[in-house]
């Protein structure tokens, strides 16, 4: 056969012969159907891919802000670790008796061992602590509130209430307990005398420092006095109010133990006294260190609170 009717038969063949277009299809179907895996493939890898570097940058991310709040907190921890190193070193040499100043390591294994023992003085402290230090606020902001609207109430309150601060509270408290007994009562009232006062004139303060001309443009646009307060003396006066609250949220304990001193069966205060007679100072030691956590913990509630609230305060 010559050689172009070989070709003009190769054509026919390629072009014309069921067989073969029907092979071809296949593989041009194989072919289509390996791209459309192999893009399904890449596709899949690059979402695994993508995903992991996003897992990646959000622990990375959760890990610088956890630093941050945690470096703050930095130099007082070492120090209060460096204290701690130095006292046990003086007890485990000897020149501090351990009767008279307890290892921190000592006091630490004293509150693991003895803590189903203090649970409940824990507990009593804590809750009357609370719903004292909740009181407070409650009279503080009333009280603030109505020296702020009358300025002859405000004449009338302010020097009583400063007086009422001159009174040491040590003193104060045998009395209130005389008048009002054994009980919840008398605690209650020694926590709000000790805890209103710096509530009460931050935020009587605060709502005093409110610019004139934002209650003028108020006055202008026909805002009566409620809404001056709720939309101009009220959001400026929350940065104030928590400041005292703050001031407030560390005195509160102390108040509470004071009173348990004074007059109570439970708490953390009575603890004391009944492990100080028994000269259990390693029990002494480990409760004072469950009081200044239940400190820290109103403290850091308040701040957290804080941070809330004022959305709008600027950060230093």
């Amino acid at each position: 056969m010559p050689a172009e009717g070989r070709y003009r038969a190769f054509y026919l063949i390629e072009h014309l012969s069921p067989a073969y277009s029907n092979e071809r299809e296949g593989v041009f179907a194989c072919a289509e159907k390996f791209a459309k895996n192999s893009f399904r493939k890449e596709k899949n890898d690059c979402m695994i891919t993508n995903r992991h570097a996003a897992s990646i940058q959000w622990i990375r991310s959760k890990m610088k802000k956890s630093v941050k709040k945690i470096f703050p907190f930095l130099p007082a921890l070492s120090l209060i670790l460096f204290l701690a190193l130095f006292v046990e070193l003086l007890v485990r040499v000897g020149k501090v008796k351990d009767f008279i100043l307890p290892a921190p390591s000592m006091v630490l294994q004293s509150l693991w061992v003895n803590f189903d023992e203090m649970a409940p003085h824990l507990w009593e402290t804590f809750w009357v602590c609370a719903i004292g230090f909740l009181c407070s606020i409650l009279v503080a902001a009333v009280i603030a509130v109505l020296m702020d609207g009358m300025d002859l109430l405000k004449k009338m309150v302010y020097p009583v209430l400063i007086a009422s601060q001159t009174i040491p509270i040590m003193v104060i408290t045998p009395i209130i307990i005389l008048l009002l007994g054994y009980g919840l009562a008398p605690r209650f009232l020694v926590v709000i005398l000790v805890c209103f006062f710096p509530i009460s004139i931050s935020l009587y303060d605060g709502l005093q420092s409110v610019d004139p001309d934002m209650i003028l443009l108020m006055k202008s646009m026909g805002a009566n006095r409620k809404d001056v307060f709720r939309h101009v003396k009220a959001p400026a006066s929350m940065p104030a109010f928590f400041s005292g609250i703050r001031i407030s949220a560390t005195y509160c304990i102390m108040a509470t133990v004071i009173a348990e001193w004074q007059g109570s069966n439970l708490g953390l205060g009575t603890y004391m006294i009944r492990v100080k007679r028994s000269y259990d100072y390693d029990k002494m030691f480990a409760a004072i260190l469950l009081i200044i956590l239940l400190s820290l913990l109103f403290f850091l509630v308040a701040q957290a609170i804080e941070k809330k609230v004022i959305r709008w305060k600027i950060k230093e």
